[in-house]
């Protein structure tokens, strides 16, 4: 669970809250309202580290009962410390499904380019998927020695358990030279 309280400093009065520790949010959803929120960058930092870009966030903001399932969809950085500036949380219905796009990651290495007579270039380092918030996998690990014929597409396609709906055809693609 994330601690959050809403903001009432707003533009560009924020770099005090920044230099403060405090990160300022957003909170916005279908059927939700748009609401600034501020959250300790430590605090949000633990629980992303244990949630990563999928999983769902409870946020408790302050004077409020219950606790909001959400999903932290855009950070936003500093270009120069590379540093979390903003972030925005998207709150989702546990009920209906959601588009988010989950990172690929290749692991291993294919014989073919090992051998140096093909090359890896990856089309897309993200694939959008479709699921219920809650079965929305953290990522997607493909072993680079699948792909080792003269032309092979990597395809996202049941990649995932079955109640996931893949949006995309390839991630990567290897070929001969």
């Amino acid at each position: 669970m994330l601690q959050a309280q809403k903001r009432q400093i707003l533009g560009r009065k924020v770099k005090a809250l920044r230099k403060a520790g405090t990160l300022p949010a957003s909170v916005y959803g279908k059927k939700v309202k748009s609401l600034p929120v501020q959250v300790q960058a430590v605090d949000f930092d633990k629980v992303f580290a244990a949630t990563g870009e999928t999983g769902i966030i409870q946020l408790k903001i302050e004077k409020e009962k219950e606790t909001r399932p959400v999903l932290a969809t855009n950070r936003q950085k500093d270009p120069v410390t590379d540093k979390i500036i903003h972030i925005d949380f998207h709150q989702v219905d546990l009920k209906e499904k959601v588009t988010v796009a989950i990172p690929i990651e290749t692991a291993g290495e294919s014989p073919a380019v090992k051998e140096k007579s093909a090359v890896l270039v990856m089309v897309l380092d993200e694939v959008k998927v479709e699921a219920l918030p809650q079965d929305l996998p953290e990522g997607h690990r493909r072993q680079r020695r699948d792909a080792d014929r003269d032309l092979a597409l990597i395809p996202t396609n049941s990649l995932f358990c079955y109640n996931i709906y893949i949006i995309g055809a390839c991630f990567g693609l290897i070929y001969r030279h």
